[in-house]
């Protein structure tokens, strides 16, 4: 997991009449900010099972971008997952899923995949969107986004006397 830039945005910027920074988290391992999350849970896990002989098997939901970086967090930490998806998603991040050693299981559309994730039994379930621990990952962004906005104002010696201009876009 990287900490990614945030950068200005100049067409945004004039087309809205603010200052607009966009946080690049195309740049993440597996392109989208849900590495954030994944990471998290993952280690999470990892940390209140260290004692434990057995490794957890782990099982999710996605449309996707969640599986994807789930997938890549528990094959870093030699953790078997199942990812129940839609037939429809998109073809690379089910390729991608493979490459990472998670067992997909293809669903008509996403309610039937999280129903057959949560009936799975016998794994850990990872929710994309109420997990606490990927909650708290994937929060790190707006940290990350406060940080490097006020650093780089003090820096460039430009600061914002309204509070609404913190703009920043996840891309």
């Amino acid at each position: 997991m990287l900490r990614t830039p945030l950068r200005h945005s100049p067409w945004l910027s004039e087309l809205t009449g603010s200052v607009v920074r966009l946080k690049l988290e195309t740049l993440q391992p597996t392109f989208s900010y849900k590495i954030r999350g994944a990471f998290n849970a993952v280690l999470k896990l990892r940390d209140r099972d260290r004692d434990r002989a057995l490794r957890p098997a782990l099982v999710t939901a996605s449309a996707g971008n969640h599986g994807r970086a789930l997938a890549h967090a528990a094959r870093l930490a030699g953790l078997p997952l199942t990812v129940y998806v839609s037939a429809h998603a998109p073809r690379v991040k089910l390729e991608a899923m493979r490459a990472e050693g998670a067992d997909l299981r293809l669903c008509d559309d996403y309610d039937a995949a999280e129903q057959s994730a949560k009936a799975h039994g016998g794994a850990v379930f990872i929710s994309p969107y109420a997990h606490h621990d990927v909650i708290a990952g994937a929060g790190t962004v707006g940290l990350e986004i406060v940080e490097d906005w006020v650093s780089r104002s003090w820096r460039t010696g430009r600061r914002s006397t309204r509070s609404s201009s913190l703009s920043a876009v996840a891309a």
